[in-house]
């Protein structure tokens, strides 16, 4: 069970501090300094990332590294490079997502090699991103970032930067406690192909009959699968014939392959030379393969490997598993926001694995439940564009008016700037006020929402009527001030509607999600 009684109480207590300072006189300059104090306070302080979206990022003291007795290499399946879902052409994903972490220890008692998958429509938030994603885009926000944009398939932007897969392992940290992610590994699938190719293959028994995306058939049954034979099995959803297609039946399949390709590499211990050779000689595989680890780091790895390797007896199956573990963040798959399918993290099942698989006890993770998801999208949405609307007419107040706030990066244009009138100056400090109750209503009522969910509880309905009375007081006092200061048009033209509504969904709105990215 999550505590926030703390900021709670301490932010309860700014605000009946500005109500009592903006009661005595809120013309006053200093007055309006202290409500955006109190503002900033209640930002900064907040765990909701839709509010503080830097809460996510993790500190040095929340880190966990667990470096020299285990190893952990993210592994990453981008599938194609360019396609066309909709109207417009995408960055690619990474659709296959599996931890390999790996205990040197000599003394340690559990598996040596544990395979974690994460599902890729999992509910996440990117670290210092503002918005709700899947964890598969996690990489298309990355290489936005990578370039400044605000559309992961802006023109400009090059799929598959350094920042991109940087991206990918800070959200797998955030979704495992801080657990730190020691090197990545990402591969396209024609490079997949190809290093199965260079492998040899795999002799596989196939638990169904499908036809792959390379339009190949497959019968159920044991068989040879080559490089293409491969990445067919590692991709098959939709088009799977057993476990209904489910992404998590996939990534249970993508478990047992690798295990398969694993097995294959530990009884002929030569491929691994094949396969580093491969990286350097081959095409295919050299323009579709990304790593972080450098070549003194892949001969000291592959040092470890062979020392693991061993003492291990492949042809006995219960060595095997004793060795390999195979785990997944599992949850429900349900649709959400509107027109999307989202898979919503199992809290117990997470805790339990990162416990077993790390030896870590991790606490459970907010804001990612079901119930919290439907009422952002009923009622927390709104608050969520509205404060960001009203940021936009600070800004421009900053911009164009002499005036000074600690609640915004914009700059001002100096003597030439206007100065605020009494009148502009009252409903500013009005329009404060209303910000301040909106921003409190609105994290009340999500960590009310968010605790009921975690303790398969109720919460009071009462403080979503409330937030909604709250975003209707500051879109009134919002509309007033932009009067007032020619907000949006500019100073001294004709008056313009301020949008407090976009009319997209919360992918597509920039004030709510920060960096588009299609989910498909």
């Amino acid at each position: 069970m999550k505590n926030r009684p703390l900021w709670l109480r301490v932010s309860a207590m700014l605000l009946i501090f500005l109500l009592c300072v903006s009661s005595v006189s809120l013309a006053e300059s200093s007055s309006r300094q202290t409500a955006e104090a109190v503002i900033a306070e209640l930002i900064d302080s907040s765990d909701n990332p839709l509010i503080n979206p830097a809460c996510t990022v993790l500190s040095n003291a929340e880190k966990i590294s667990l470096q020299p007795d285990v190893i952990n290499i993210l592994i990453l399946g981008i599938d194609d490079l360019d396609k066309d879902y909709t109207y417009r052409t995408e960055m690619a994903h990474t659709d296959a997502m599996m931890l390999l972490s790996i205990n040197v220890d000599e003394n340690h008692k559990g598996k040596i090699v544990s395979m974690l998958s994460f599902p890729r429509d999992l509910l996440a938030y990117v670290p210092g991103v503002k918005g709700i994603y899947k964890i598969n885009g996690a990489i298309n926000c990355g290489d936005a970032l990578a370039v400044g944009a605000s559309r992961a398939d802006a023109k400009d932007v090059v799929g598959q930067s350094e920042t991109g897969f940087s991206t990918v392992c800070s959200t797998v940290s955030w979704m495992l406690g801080g657990i730190q992610i020691d090197y990545y590994c990402g591969i396209t699938m024609d490079a997949m192909a190809a290093l199965g190719d260079l492998i040899g293959g795999v002799d596989f028994d196939l638990e169904m009959s499908y036809t792959g995306h390379s339009q190949k058939r497959y019968t159920k049954g044991f068989q040879h699968l080559d490089g293409t034979g491969i990445v067919d099995y590692f991709r098959a959803r939709k088009n799977a014939t057993s476990d209904t297609g489910s992404d998590e039946a996939r990534a249970g399949r993508q478990r047992e392959m690798m295990l398969a390709i694993l097995d294959k590499v530990v009884a002929d211990k030569s491929l691994i030379l094949k396969v580093l050779d491969g990286l350097q000689s081959n095409d295919t595989l050299k323009q579709g393969f990304f790593t972080n680890v450098s070549a003194t780091n892949m001969m000291q790895l592959v040092g470890v490997g062979l020392k693991l390797m061993s003492s291990i007896d492949v042809t006995d199956a219960d060595t095997l598993n004793q060795v390999f573990g195979s785990y997944s963040m599992d949850g429900e798959y349900l649709n959400a926001f509107g027109n999307w399918k989202f898979r919503f993290i199992d809290q117990a099942n997470r805790i339990k694995v990162i416990q077993e698989v790390f030896g870590v006890e991790v606490s459970e993770l907010s804001y990612v439940s079901y119930p919290y998801a439907k009422w952002l999208y009923e009622s927390g949405f709104m608050a969520v564009r509205y404060l960001a609307v009203a940021d936009a007419i600070r800004d421009f107040i900053v911009e164009n008016h002499q005036y000074e706030s600690v609640l915004s990066k914009a700059v001002g244009s100096g003597n030439s700037s206007l100065a605020l009138s009494e009148e502009q100056s009252s409903s500013l400090d009005t329009f404060n006020a209303s910000y301040v109750e909106t921003l409190q209503a609105f994290l009340t009522a999500a960590s009310a929402v968010d605790t009921a969910a975690l303790n398969d509880g109720s919460y009071n309905e009462n403080l979503t009527t409330e937030l909604a009375s709250a975003c209707k007081n500051l879109q009134a006092s919002g509309n007033a001030l932009a009067k007032l200061v020619g907000y949006p048009a500019g100073v001294g033209k004709k008056t313009k509607k301020v949008e407090w509504t976009s009319g997209v969904y919360m992918d597509e709105d920039p004030l709510i999600n920060e960096i588009y990215v299609n989910f498909r």
